[in-house]
């Protein structure tokens, strides 16, 4: 049949359209293939995924950008698209010799050994590769514990490549591996002496020499490795081990550095890394370090960790370190399943066990090693915690003597002292801490834990104290320097802690923990523009550093530029999802906007395999707080007190949402159990006090306060509890008292409310008056003091005084609650000005009841109700509770006309009331329009 002319016509046309548009395809896919070979070339391994997926896009048959998408991916650690990519391509008749040790390596990573035996075979291969498949098929079988088997394969390779030093090399760590350290030293001297240039031979000598306890020669062998491969991980990872042994953790942590930029994906690096900064103090850096270990390890297929298990082991200790126990108890328990004998994960699985209150399973983990090792005083110590829960106290108490006899040596007998803490034995800790520093002044791990101790009692001169004899011994320690500094600092030695901090970064400007220190010492003296210079140099050098990005939102966050903290830190929470501060730090963003929904959202969901689970739990129990959802938190903060086991912080913590949660016997509880975590907590004592008083139980409180007074550690807490109960029995000069000393000792604005109000009770409201003035001129910095000074100055019709503090203060930037209170004083002023300020303030938050409230009283006040009422309305529905809301609102109601409903307002108003003067104006409205 002949086709008529325009079908001829179209047809010609189709084609050259269809082999025009293929073409330019294929052209585009290239385009992109070329990039991503050079990225690929320059270990932009992410760059390089990028393109090959964008080639692939054009041309989904393209085998190349296969091939180099496993290969990228592979590097990258990105498993699950390398194995498909690889898998594509052998799909699509990629031949073996091509995808042969990609996937060989590919699947030995995930833990596939057997899948590699089975399916990629040595045979009929170029002999290059041929050597490749087979030292990995006898990894396969020495990673499944088949020595004989990895053996013969070794032994055919050596036949087949006598030459080898590859060869030699893995046959002396398989022999290693089977315990014939004399045949591992053979071998290992025999490659040496085949290849004395060759890294890998090196290595092999090296990890015998560390099997064999001689460090020296060990890192001596690996240096000769890194001499002839700088970019040699294993030697790297040998190298960096054996200094640590040795003690120089300093060069420890210079090679590992130089590891994770070799192989980002090497978590091992990453967790000594995490290991040294901890000892140097440098707890933000190590927990950030920690977080990239279980970021590299979690998503690694289960076969993976049981052929590893290193991996297991990590991963576990990692999580553990995180607070995450229940995610670290999988992990241990996966490798002591697959690796019974090692004794890596017997303590901290043991801890756990004990924290959990199961002492007997402790004892069953713990009595095989405390038999196979019974020098080992943390086992000693462990075990005697377990044998003390069973009540078996006579056992405990030889065990640990015997742990305490062990090696008098300082640094050991402070591990044990470490390990009594985290074993919750923190009495017998804490004095083994303190006998080392009696024996061995200036010990940097026990002072450290004692100053960072000292710290969180708010006695930071003791924690200078014990820097300085760090400091005198040890000159260069950096941990110790910025530990002084952050003592200095909360000291109020503001001056003294930066020239600490920067002596820090003159000796090592990459120290970031100091840097960050002192962008908080920037902030705190309201230097903004220099702690947003010094967080910027530092997000260019590393744009990915999570504190970094934290502590830039919160700049944002103070200067009330909510949408940009919200997108700061949402970006961070996409790079590190698991980042604790900075999820709580959003939470608190809603919270402070009235974005409960928000707010609620982003505290719910976590689980205790997560890290920070008891953090955001709290936070989850503030937003239900702030949601009135008071039955909501008791509950959550309930379960949240059986989590915290007994750790003193948490459980404080725990303890003061609980009273706001209106539940002081729960409150008691979280304190007790902070108490018998640590006797001498101090912070938990006050509370009790404070729970004692506000029950009426003054006498109680009194003696408990007495007990405290005679302490040399007494807080400034203590005396402003002191205060109080002076105030309960009516003894107001002796409360002023009281009150000075706590202010002498650091107290803030509560403490100058406080005494105040004790002044104004002895009938010297001027003298009070004084007092705060004087307050608010030693401490010019201190906002809060001046916002205390100013209502003080409102209370006594000093009208204008109190609005001047408040313009002061206004002009270092926006703040809503203190145009709230600056638009209260104009009103009061009749400044027609008032409702602008008021706008002000509900622009910056426009979900703060207070807020609404302010702006719809002074639309009210002005004769505008039906859109004073909308915003009264708002107020109310955000804070039911707040009876001078809705005193408010019953008057504009009045006003509108709507009686009955004021009627209402004013019965909720006297309910609600603990404020006397809005009690008394609501019963003076109820009585005036006959609404009784």
């Amino acid at each position: 049949m002949t086709r008529p002319l325009w079908s001829l016509i179209a047809s010609i046309l189709f084609a050259g359209v269809l082999a025009s548009s293929m073409a330019i395809a294929a052209d585009e896919a290239s385009r992109y293939y070329e990039d991503a070979l050079v990225r690929y070339e320059r270990k932009d391994d992410a760059g390089a995924i990028i393109q090959l997926k964008n080639a692939l896009k054009a041309d989904p048959g393209f085998l190349a950008a296969h091939m180099l998408l496993g290969r990228a991916s592979l590097r990258k650690g990105d498993y699950a698209t390398a194995e498909v990519a690889l898998r594509e391509a052998k799909r699509r008749g990629v031949a073996r010799a091509e995808y042969a040790i990609p996937l060989g390596t590919l699947l030995l990573d995930i833990g596939q050994q057997k899948e590699l035996l089975d399916t990629i075979p040595a045979n009929d291969l170029p002999p290059a590769i041929q050597l490749e498949v087979m030292l990995l098929r006898a990894r396969a079988h020495l990673e499944m514990n088949q020595y004989p088997q990895a053996k013969l394969v070794l032994e055919e390779a050596r036949r087949a490549h006598p030459r080898e030093v590859a060869v030699l090399a893995m046959q002396s760590l398989a022999a290693l591996q089977a315990g014939r350290g004399d045949d591992a030293l053979k071998l290992a001297e025999e490659a040496t002496a085949l290849a004395p240039s060759d890294s890998a031979a090196w290595t092999s000598r090296a990890s015998v020499a560390y099997a064999f306890g001689d460090l020296n020669a060990a890192l001596g062998h690996y240096e000769r490795a890194l001499q002839f491969n700088s970019q040699n991980a294993e030697a790297l990872l040998g190298k960096g081990s054996a200094l640590m042994d040795l003690r120089r953790m300093g060069e420890a942590r210079q090679v590992f550095e130089v590891l994770s930029k070799v192989d980002p994906n090497e978590p091992r690096a990453t967790y000594l890394r995490s290991v040294i900064a901890s000892a140097e103090g440098r707890q933000d850096v190590a927990r950030a370090l920690l977080s990239e270990v279980v970021n590299l390890i979690d998503p690694a297929p289960r076969g993976a960790l049981t052929s590893r298990s290193h991996l297991a082991l990590i991963a576990g200790l990692s999580h553990y370190s995180l607070g995450s126990t229940v995610k670290a108890k999988e992990y241990f328990e996966l490798y002591l399943r697959f690796f019974p004998t090692q004794a890596g994960a017997r303590k901290p699985l043991a801890a756990i066990y004990l924290a959990e209150g199961d002492a007997a399973r402790a004892a069953a983990t713990l009595e095989p090693v405390a038999r196979a090792n019974s020098n080992d005083p943390e086992i000693l110590s462990l075990l005697a915690s377990a044998y003390s829960q069973l009540k078996r106290h006579q056992r405990a108490s030889e065990l640990l003597e015997e742990a305490a006899r062990l090696n008098r040596d300082p640094a050991v007998r402070t591990s044990l002292g470490l390990s009594l803490i985290g074993a919750r034995q923190t009495e017998l800790g804490l004095e083994h801490l303190r006998n080392v520093l009696k024996d061995d002044p200036g010990q940097a791990r026990a002072s450290i834990a004692l100053a960072l101790k000292a710290l969180r009692e708010q006695q930071p001169r003791k924690a200078i104290s014990l820097m300085d004899a760090v400091i005198k011994r040890e000159p260069e320690n950096l941990a110790a320097l910025n530990i002084s500094g952050v003592a200095k600092a909360a000291a109020g030695d503001l001056v003294d802690a930066r020239k600490t901090y920067e002596k820090v970064l003159a000796a090592d400007r990459n120290f970031d923990g100091a840097l960050l220190n002192l962008v908080k010492l920037d902030l705190a003296e309201r230097k903004v523009e220099q702690a947003r210079r010094r967080l910027d140099e530092l997000l260019k050098r590393n744009s990915d550093h999570a504190a970094a990005l934290y502590e830039r939102a919160m700049i944002d966050a103070s200067e009330r530029r909510t949408a940009d903290a919200i997108r700061r830190l949402e970006n961070l929470l996409d790079k590190q999802r698991d980042h604790v501060d900075g999820r709580i730090a959003l939470i608190n963003i809603y919270l402070d906007s009235g974005d409960l929904e928000n707010a609620l959202k982003q505290a719910q969901g976590s689980s205790p395999s997560r890290p920070g689970y008891i953090a955001l739990q709290a936070a989850l129990a503030r937003v239900q707080l702030a949601r009135n959802d008071l039955a909501g938190a008791r509950s959550t903060l309930s379960a949240l007190t059986r989590t915290a086991d007994f750790e003193p912080a948490l459980q404080y913590k725990i303890a003061l949402l609980q009273r706001l949660a209106g539940n002081p016997a729960g409150a008691a509880y979280s304190l007790e159990k902070a108490l018998q975590g640590d006797g001498d907590f101090l912070p938990a004592k006050v509370m009790l006090g404070e729970l004692e008083l506000a029950e009426g139980k003054i006498d109680a409180a009194d003696g408990r306060v007495r007990d405290l007074l005679k302490s040399s550690s007494a807080t400034s807490a203590v005396f402003q509890l002191a205060g109080d109960i002076e105030v309960a029995r009516g003894r107001y000069s002796e409360a002023v008292k009281q009150y000075v000393a706590a202010l002498n000792r650091g107290a803030g604005a509560d403490a100058a409310a406080r005494l105040y109000g004790a002044h104004v009770r002895t009938g010297n409201k001027a003298q009070g008056l004084a007092a705060l003035e004087k307050l608010a001129g030693e401490r010019k910095g201190d906002v809060q003091v001046r916002m205390v000074l100013s209502s003080a100055l409102t209370e006594a019709g000093r009208l204008k005084e109190a609005k001047a503090i408040l313009e002061a203060l206004l002009k270092a930037g926006d703040d809503p609650m203190l145009l709230n209170n600056l638009a209260n004083l104009q009103m009061a002023l009749k400044d027609p000005v008032a409702q602008h300020t008021a706008e002000r303030a509900h622009a910056l938050s426009p979900n703060s009841p207070v807020v609404l409230d302010t702006l719809g009283w002074i639309l009210v006040q002005k004769g505008q109700i039906d859109l004073g009422l909308k915003y009264l309305r708002e107020a109310k529905l955000r804070d039911p509770s707040n009876a001078e809301v809705r005193l408010h609102l019953a008057t504009a109601l009045i006003k509108a006309g709507r009686k009955e409903e004021a009627r209402v307002e004013l019965k909720e108003a006297l309910s609600r009331s603990g404020d006397l003067t809005v009690g008394e104006r609501a019963r003076a409205l109820q009585h005036e329009l006959g609404l009784n």
